[in-house]
């Protein structure tokens, strides 16, 4: 991730990984039946927080209760519940940038479908302390979030 390369200070790398949720997922007929278990994992690149306090950071533990809300409506792609959690996440002002990777471990028999989404809030919506709280982040499906604290 660029965030790296482009952050006025230091950052935080925290994830979460292997969150097991049973989604309605699939484009087939067949896979609107019924639900299919997904492997979800997500790195967050952030900024420290400033205070020895969770109110002050990001709370990693919100990030299963995202992915189980998105598992509740069909979603065609796992690409796109992958950017759907990531925008989620990159709604927060602390993070800077988010990968989220999405296994989908019975679409094929011999073998693990998976599909990776990488988002970085873009320098415009930086603010010059380097939060993310200059402006509202559009994702790639048409999601507006402005930045502010997910619980």
């Amino acid at each position: 991730m660029s965030a790296w390369k482009t952050a006025k200070g230091p950052l935080c790398r925290i994830g979460v990984d292997a969150v097991n949720v049973h989604a309605r997922i699939g484009a087939h007929a067949h896979e609107k039946e019924y639900t299919q278990m997904l492997r979800v994992s997500v790195e967050l690149v952030t900024r420290p927080p400033v205070s020895d306090s969770l109110a002050s950071a990001f709370d990693y533990a919100c990030i299963p209760g995202i992915i189980a809300e998105l598992a509740r409506s069909h979603i065609q792609l796992i690409e796109k519940f992958a950017s759907q959690v990531a925008e989620r996440c990159l709604a927060h002002d602390l993070v800077e940038a988010v990968e989220v990777r999405v296994e989908k471990p019975s679409a094929l028999s011999n073998g693990l479908a998976w599909a990776a989404v990488s988002l970085e809030r873009p320098l415009a919506c930086r603010t010059e302390n380097g939060s993310g709280s200059g402006g509202a982040y559009v994702g790639p499906y048409g999601s507006s979030f402005k930045s502010s604290r997910i619980t």
